[in-house]
């Protein structure tokens, strides 16, 4: 889906240990194991972040990292996508 939008994908099961990836937003899909610490370390690093939950987030978004319901529609996610990479005020600050 993200491809067909004209995005590079670099699918991980985790994120890398090396450091972050070489990209403007990280997407994370969240299972009930399955990202748990994923998004937290690449926001952390200083990566924005949207993450995708199997259900409703318990927590609210902020600017740095979004939380959506996997009942998105994936146009929509598209669209969120784009808007979170071409955010020329976003300036990346690590957290640790």
């Amino acid at each position: 889906m993200l491809e067909d939008a004209g995005f590079d994908v670099e699918s991980r099961p985790r994120p890398p240990d090396d450091g972050l990836p070489d990209a403007q937003v990280a997407v994370v899909f969240r299972g009930r194991l399955i990202g748990r610490n994923q998004a937290a370390r690449l926001r952390d690093n200083g990566m924005r972040v949207i993450e995708v939950f199997n259900s409703e987030p318990t927590s609210p978004s902020t600017h740095e990292w979004l939380r959506l319901s996997n009942r998105i529609s994936k146009t929509d996610l598209v669209q969120i996508v784009r808007s979170v990479a071409d955010d020329p005020e976003f300036e990346p600050t690590a957290t640790e």
